[in-house]
């Protein structure tokens, strides 16, 4: 009976651990990239241009190519303008670093345009703290089209 109880112990302090694995630091630089998410499944240019320095630059790594695209943080906003388009990206164990006011998010994320599976890849996004909250400044990723792990469940 006691080895039961210690056990059960034992498993639920390993999920509280797994549940707050981030620092409420941390929970706040991803929620920042999760809130960029959500700008893209609502197409809110106002929420996106709020979230990115308008400076910033994203590089996309696609499988196949020899060269890395290059993608301003302005297009990303201009182009959720375009109608018909639904996108819904997913992130899930996420890394992240926080030191002072820059942090990184290192994530795998799976990609649905419309409701149709797109890609996946990995998600590294950079951010500065400034005006007391956390400002996307680019990213990198990869666009891979097979050989995707299992998403995160619904």
């Amino acid at each position: 009976m006691r080895i039961l109880f210690l056990l059960l112990i034992s498993t639920s302090t390993l999920a509280q651990t797994a549940n707050n694995r981030h620092t409420p630091e941390e929970k706040a630089v991803l929620a920042t990239v999760q809130a960029l998410f959500d700008t893209m499944r609502d197409r809110d240019t106002t929420a996106a241009a709020a979230l990115l320095l308008p400076d910033g630059m994203n590089f996309i790594a696609i499988d196949g190519r020899d060269s890395l695209m290059r993608w301003p943080n302005a297009a990303f906003v201009d182009q959720l303008k375009q109608p018909g388009v639904q996108a819904r990206e997913r992130m899930w164990d996420a890394e992240v670093r926080v030191r002072g006011k820059i942090a990184q998010v290192w994530a795998p994320y799976d990609l649905y345009v419309n409701g149709s599976f797109r890609h996946c890849g990995i998600d590294a996004f950079t951010l500065i703290f400034e005006n007391n909250r956390w400002r996307i400044t680019g990213a990198a990723f990869t666009v891979e089209k097979k050989d995707c792990p299992p998403g995160r469940p619904e």
